[in-house]
């Protein structure tokens, strides 16, 4: 993890300071002949002063030699345990060796010489310089400089240092007047004090300005620190302001990387150091690129932004704004002002921001987070993963294995990788392609695969939506156990059940309350309580033991029972109680049925009352949301004033209303109804039906298409095709017509009292026949009233007679008819011919075979034409007593 999130995790402050060296050759001291030694002297002469412990003149060689001596050569001051004077005046030293100079440098040697003429010091043997108010060492074999040191040169093991760091070289120089110390060839670094073991480098170049304090590198260089290489071609530093610039083939090399960026600087007293260009970098397996990025000296802090991408071989893509590394605790934080989006063969991983702890292997989103893969999803405020203890944390939010297809979701979720512990708090939920589990906490034991749900829980099967709610459960995962003390309700699409101490197994789907239970169907207002509870999960559940079905409409009661959930129904094997709500309806039932899905209650052998109504049937089904009841198979209903005969009879208690389907019969009073589908209500006496055909006791018979009318209140239609038969005091009297309204009375039996008989009416009786589209009998007074294109036939002994009339009237108690309005007769005999008469109206009395005309009496025969305003037609005789204007005209 460490490689793939700080790629570029890797800027090093190197502060290269320039510090020299100086060095000398040593000179050996020859002997003398003649020696003259004088102790704790001062030497004086024109080029020096010397004091000493002791002198030496060699008096033949003109030379002196000091032990333990100090000598001032110029604005120099040289001491050594052996000092030696030429006849030439030149010096040399030997032994412990210090010289000290005004511009504040002071050397250390074994063996030095000064040569007077060329004011010159020099050394093979070695020489450490210091300048103390620089805080610079040098040193080197071979070293060169004057009295006032005003340069010095080095040669061979050159070494310029600091506290911090040593700079080594094969030759270096200095000038005090323009306080440039050059160090050249085979220059290499080393840290000092701290730095030690950690920084080192190599360069071919270097130009230190003790005046300016600037350091310089002109030619490729390259320098570590703590296992990070920087590489350049061009290198400006400033000491006392700390400003740096790096530039040209500007390289990192960290961790197996290989940086590339175009430059490297630090403004002047700022902590920062900027990563300048775009950084590009890689190792072969991962690859990174950012815009920029800067390094905090004083934090220890490397921030690195602006479109970074990294990437791997292995697929995996890191994209974001920014990342920050604190190199003191370890930390990186990645953010990005859009999103963060790293995916990988995993999945693909998308938040604002997250931190990761590189000793401790945490990672923690600042915001919310997606995750999204081949094998995981998940999404959550925040998430934190501690890759040691393989612990994982998620705030407000969902896991989803896709092998598995389990979620789990919550405001706060433990998983641990390695014991497979999961603890959910608060809105605490888990489920499977199965089942659905939620409460305030679930508290899963991966080793021992159990899960604890104290408090409040809810278990949904999801195939159906059906659940159960309690109160601390336990499941084994091994053997597939689910208990729940204490009370459970338990709900499903339609029913919701009440019960204790449920016992579940997941894998068998077997469960049972060891209770009474209570089952409700709210939405049908269904109740089923029962002594003992068991189910079988999709499958049945069964009650026993005082099973009560109770309905908004009936209550059924019976031993045991059980409900099929594929056929959605209730079975209740045994014999049942049936009553309704209302008390109208009550009888017993066997074998019955109740089906859930539409509210239907089904049993065979039914035998019961409904209101002052008893009734048989091979079969019952009760329609609860229908409010009907369905009888069939040699369905009897029999109540005070009826009986009813049916294959199938639809029965509405709550109007009292029956619905007979197919052919039935009705024995109403003195009436006896045949028809095919009608419809008769108990209290009303309303009836209507197809193709009836009502009959009498007396004889009477009506037939039509439809019958619409009241048993009761004795008015009943007939439409469509009207057949009537009545019987009156021995007399018949048959009808037709398309519409027909019958009215009875009830006394010691029932009468018929008036018919109307309307569209294409027809009444025969006896000899006579009456068309019209509107007649009316009165059955009681044997009258007959006709109206709209009336046509009265009349076949006797005088022949044929045919009547027309705008209204016509008959009595069939004398055998008279009253004709009236536009009056036309005419009569067939075989003897007198056709005879025509019309009048405005005409009396016709069939007994005395005598038609009494009046208006505008006109009488037609072959004879002749008799006119009149009155006449008296004998239909016998075909012979008129015409009076009133009468006026005769004979044909012959």
């Amino acid at each position: 993890m460490k490689k793939k999130v700080i790629y570029i995790a890797i800027l090093i402050i190197i502060l290269i300071l320039g510090y020299l060296n100086y060095f000398a050759d040593d000179k050996e001291i020859d002997g003398s002949h003649q020696v003259v030694e004088t102790t704790n002297v001062t030497y004086t002469n024109d080029d020096y002063v010397v004091e000493a412990q002791k002198q030496k003149d060699y008096v033949s060689q003109n030379e002196t030699g000091f032990e333990k001596a100090k000598a001032k050569v110029n604005e120099m001051l040289l001491s050594g345990d052996n000092v030696f004077i030429d006849k030439v005046r030149n010096l040399a030293l030997k032994n412990n060796i210090l010289g000290i100079s005004p511009n504040g440098w002071k050397f250390k040697a074994q063996e030095a010489d000064y040569f007077k003429a060329q004011d010159e010091i020099k050394s093979t043997t070695g020489v450490v310089a210091e300048n103390e108010e620089r805080g610079i060492k040098i040193s080197g074999q071979n070293f060169t400089t004057n009295s006032k040191m005003s340069y010095i040169k080095l040669e061979k093991d050159v070494v310029l240092e600091n506290a911090s760091i040593a700079l080594k070289g094969d030759k270096g120089d200095y000038d005090d007047i323009t306080k440039i110390v050059n160090l050249m060839d085979n220059i290499t670094l080393e840290g000092r004090g701290k730095e030690q073991g950690l920084l080192s480098g190599n360069f071919k170049t270097l130009k230190y300005n003790m005046q300016t304090k600037v350091l310089t590198a002109w030619e490729p260089f390259d320098v570590i620190y703590k296992g990070i290489k920087l590489s350049a071609d061009d290198l400006y530093m400033k000491e006392d302001d700390e400003s740096l610039k790096i530039t040209k083939n500007v390289k990192l090399y960290a961790d197996g990387f290989d940086i590339s960026l175009e430059s490297i600087d630090k403004a002047p007293n700022s902590n920062i150091l900027n990563l300048n260009g775009k950084i590009e970098g890689t190792n072969g397996v991962y690859s990174f690129v950012a815009d920029a990025g800067k390094y905090n000296t004083e934090t220890k802090i490397l921030e690195v932004s602006g479109n970074i991408k990294a990437s791997s071989k292995n697929g995996e893509l890191l994209l974001a704004d920014k990342v920050i590394y604190n190199t003191v605790d370890e930390t990186i934080f990645v953010l990005s002002s859009d999103e963060v989006n790293y995916k990988s063969p995993r999945g693909n991983l998308v938040t604002k921001s997250f931190t990761y702890d590189m000793k401790t292997g945490e990672i923690v989103t600042d915001s919310s987070f997606v995750f999204n893969g081949p094998e995981y999803e998940s999404e959550g405020k925040k998430l934190y993963y501690n890759n040691l203890t393989k612990d994982m944390k998620l705030t407000q939010g969902y896991i989803i294995d896709k092998v598995k297809k389990q979620k789990v979701s919550g405001n706060e979720i433990f998983h641990n990788r390695l014991t497979r512990d999961t603890i959910i708090t608060g809105n605490a939920y888990m489920e499977d392609t199965t089942y659905a589990l939620s409460g305030d906490k679930i508290d899963h034991k991966g080793k021992e695969n159990m899960t604890v749900i104290p408090g409040n829980y809810t278990v949904t099967y999801l195939k159906d939506g059906s659940v159960f709610k309690g109160q601390n459960a336990e499941y084994n995962g091994t053997t597939y156990e689910f208990s729940s003390k204490g009370s459970v309700v338990g709900e499903g699409k339609n029913y919701i059940v009440y019960g204790e101490n449920l016992e579940y197994n997941s894998n068998t789907g077997f469960g049972k309350f060891n209770s009474k239970v209570v089952i409700e169907n709210p939405k049908d207002n269904i109740k089923v309580t029962g002594d003992n509870f068991t189910f079988q999960n999709q499958k049945y559940m069964e009650l026993s033991g005082n099973l009560i079905l109770e309905t908004d409409k009936f209550i059924a009661k019976s031993e045991k029972g059980t409900y099929n959930f594929k056929d959605e129904k209730i079975y209740i094997p045994s014999e049942i109680v049936l009553d309704s709500k209302d008390g109208k309806t009550h009888g017993t039932v066997k074998n019955g049925e109740y089906s859930t899905k539409n509210s239907v209650f089904y049993g065979k052998s039914f035998k019961g009352n409904s209101d002052d109504s008893n009734i048989t049937s091979n079969v019952i089904k009760y329609f609860s949301k229908d409010e009907k009841i369905l009888f069939s198979g040699n369905v009897i209903m029999k109540n005070p004033d009826s009986t009813i005969k049916d294959e199938n009879v639809e029965y509405y208690p709550n109007e009292e209303k029956v619905k007979l389907i197919g052919k039935y019969i009705i024995y109403y009073g003195d009436f006896t109804v045949n028809g095919i589908d009608g419809v008769l209500n108990n209290t009303t006496g309303l009836l209507n039906g197809d193709k009836t055909i009502i009959t009498s006791s007396s004889g009477d018979r009506f037939e039509a298409d439809k019958v619409d009318g009241n048993l009761k209140d004795l008015v009943i239609d007939f439409t469509g095709n009207i057949k009537g038969h009545i019987v009156s005091q021995g007399e018949i009297t048959d009808f037709t017509g398309n519409y027909a309204r019958l009215y009875f009375r009830h006394g010691e039996k029932y009468e018929l009292l008036r018919s109307e008989i309307r569209n294409n009416a027809v009444v025969i009786q006896k000899d006579r026949t009456l068309y019209s589209d509107y007649i009316e009998i009165d059955a009681l007074r044997k009258l007959a009233y006709s109206k709209d294109n009336s046509k009265l036939v009349i076949k006797d002994k005088n022949g044929t007679t045919v009547v027309t009339s705008d209204a016509a009237e008959m009595n069939m108690n004398n055998d008279t008819a009253v004709l009236v309005g536009n009056v036309r007769i005419d009569n067939e005999n075989s003897e007198q011919g056709t005879t025509i008469i019309t009048a405005k109206k005409a009396f016709i009395d069939q007994k005395n075979n005598t038609m009494d005309l009046t208006g505008n009496v006109k009488i037609e025969n072959k004879e002749s034409i008799v006119e009149a305003d009155r006449g008296i037609y004998n239909m016998q005789t075909k012979k008129i007593n015409a009076s009133g204007n009468v006026y005769v005209n004979y044909k012959n």
